[in-house]
């Protein structure tokens, strides 16, 4: 996967992590990455400013500006069209995700056995979850319960935005 990768970030308010992330990706996954999409939905603070200087040093990155309606689902959508077609494969991930970036190796690891899509979980081998809401993660449990239980996709965590395809 040799310069083949994309990678879309959605940053929402991440002036704090969004610097190392970008330094994170790059600096372990240099060989590997082709372009890193920011998609920044509608920060209010100084995100952007933070991309558009690594913009400066960096021309694989690339910052995309989304207004409201804020969200996931939007951000990754409007990231997803923004990747190069020479990309081979699109790595998404929260800019907030600074421990999962030595785990993007497994992902990358294992699509390049076989698999089209590896898709990370919180909630397998000693996950922790910070910050999370009671009522979001009962919730969340109770989606993939019947999810599991009536479709019979055996994930655990399609809701997450740790994906490799």
């Amino acid at each position: 996967m040799r310069r083949t990768l994309a990678v879309v970030l959605i940053a929402h308010d991440e002036e704090a992590n969004i610097g190392a992330m970008l330094e994170g990706l790059l600096g372990n996954y240099s060989e590997e990455i082709h372009q890193i999409i920011v998609v920044d939905d509608a920060s209010s603070d100084h995100t952007r400013d933070v991309v558009q200087a690594f913009l400066e040093q960096e021309p694989r990155v690339l910052l995309v500006a989304k207004g409201p309606p804020c969200g996931a689902g939007r951000a990754l959508s409007v990231g997803i069209r923004s990747v190069d077609p020479r990309s081979t494969h699109v790595l998404m991930m929260d800019s907030d995700f600074l421990p999962n970036i030595p785990e993007v190796r497994r992902l990358i690891e294992s699509v390049q056995t076989g698999y089209d899509g590896v898709i990370g979980s919180r909630f397998i081998g000693g996950w922790r979850l910070e910050h999370y809401p009671f009522l979001k993660l009962l919730f969340n449990r109770a989606f993939h319960l019947c999810t599991r239980s009536i479709l019979g996709i055996a994930c655990r965590d399609l809701t997450n935005n740790f994906k490799l395809y």
